[in-house]
């Protein structure tokens, strides 16, 4: 491999939850969206900072999410190997959570040792229904569990994008037991000021 196909590591946004002696890192990687979802993890989880990093300098996560594989040809699966090294340190009781929507994202699975859950509009575990617009371009839909269960999401943030970030962030909740009713409640919050739009 020449240094011109050398595969680049993924930026990270990091969330580390705040839990005493077993704090929980969760990586979120993607060309879009990064610091969106860990704003939204970090209120959903009670973390307290979010930061960018590379996945040396993150530690081990034992969460891991894709929201998407940038590029577009051969660039794609490139960004796509480089990112399945961040699923490779996940340990067997962690979490994978995968865009259900993005197949590069999807075929990511099979490098994961820990379980995965995938969150999408069409597909995935952990669903975003019906989704609307009000007239300031924010979102309500009714989030889904994998259970079909359901409860209504209105986001404080505009964009039809963020539908996509709070899915994902509530993939991960739901991964580590959240109910989904707080799930649905904590996405409709003001996620603070690092999030980007």
């Amino acid at each position: 491999m020449t240094p011109r196909e050398a595969i680049a590591p993924p930026e990270l946004a990091v969330v580390c939850t705040p839990a005493p002696g077993d704090p929980v890192v969760v990586a979120v990687t993607g060309a879009l969206g990064k610091r969106s979802t860990a704003a939204l993890l970090a209120r959903l989880l009670g973390a307290a900072t979010t930061a960018t990093t590379s996945l040396a300098a993150a530690g081990a996560p034992r969460v891991a999410v894709v929201l998407n594989v940038g590029c577009t040809g051969h660039g794609k699966q490139r960004a796509a190997e480089a990112i399945g090294e961040l699923l490779d340190t996940l340990p067997p009781d962690g979490l994978a959570v995968l865009n259900a929507d993005d197949p590069y994202a999807r075929a990511l699975a099979a490098r994961s040792s820990a379980p995965v859950l995938t969150f999408g509009r069409t597909d995935g575990d952990v669903r975003a229904v019906g989704v609307r617009l009000d007239p300031a371009g924010r979102a309500a839909f009714t989030l889904t569990d994998p259970h079909g269960a359901g409860a209504p999401v209105r986001l404080d943030r505009p964009g039809a994008c963020q539908v996509f970030n709070a899915t994902a962030a509530a993939a991960v909740g739901l991964g580590l037991g959240l109910e989904l009713g707080r799930v649905a409640g904590a996405l409709g919050t003001d996620w603070g000021a690092g999030a980007a739009f």
